[in-house]
């Protein structure tokens, strides 16, 4: 921080051990995020490779996308095939400072990731992507009862057309009074 006097950090959640020119939030309440996120410049998301971080989302770009912050992510999981494209770029371990120094000297480079991070974001809505989550669960129902809908079946927007599934759950699962 030392070659960049005017950069600070912010973390939400994760304290980490830095001294001046550093905030914490230790929790926001989600409707809180956006504004606290619009003071940022660039959002990090630097994850280990790990079984289970390989197996996370990638909303956390998604977030930063949508608020128009630049990115640096882990080269790992849910952020590998990402870039600039999507708002930012990914990253080796030993390549963190590097990324950073170069993203806070690039003004214009920021901006056009901030635009391309903006563009990708408004294409991941529940919205816009309604049409895949209802395909893959028809998929999934039509694999689970074996049979194929028929040819021009009706869309699973309707209540009627939707398959009906069940599911068994253990009692020890349930909640104490709740009927079975």
């Amino acid at each position: 921080m030392a070659e960049h006097p005017r950069v600070g950090v912010s973390t939400v959640g994760v304290r980490l051990p830095l001294g001046e020119r550093y905030t914490h939030a230790p929790a926001l309440a989600f409707e809180q995020l956006p504004l606290h996120m619009a003071r940022w410049d660039i959002g990090i998301a630097p994850l280990l490779d790990t079984p289970f971080n390989r197996a996370r989302s990638d909303i956390k770009v998604k977030e930063y996308a949508a608020s128009q912050l630049p990115w640096l992510a882990s080269a790992v999981g849910p952020y590998r095939g990402l870039g600039a494209a999507q708002g930012g770029q990914v990253v080796d371990n030993e390549q963190w400072f590097d990324a950073l120094d170069a993203l806070v000297r690039d003004d214009a480079g920021r901006r056009q990731l901030s635009l391309s991070g903006a563009r990708w974001a408004a294409t991941q809505t529940i919205t816009s992507l309604a049409s895949r989550y209802e395909e893959a669960f028809a998929d999934a129902a039509e694999r689970a009862s074996g049979t194929r809908p028929e040819t021009g079946a009706r869309s699973l927007a309707t209540p009627s057309a939707r398959p009906r599934l069940t599911a068994r759950l253990p009692a020890s699962m349930l909640r104490p009074g709740r009927a079975s």
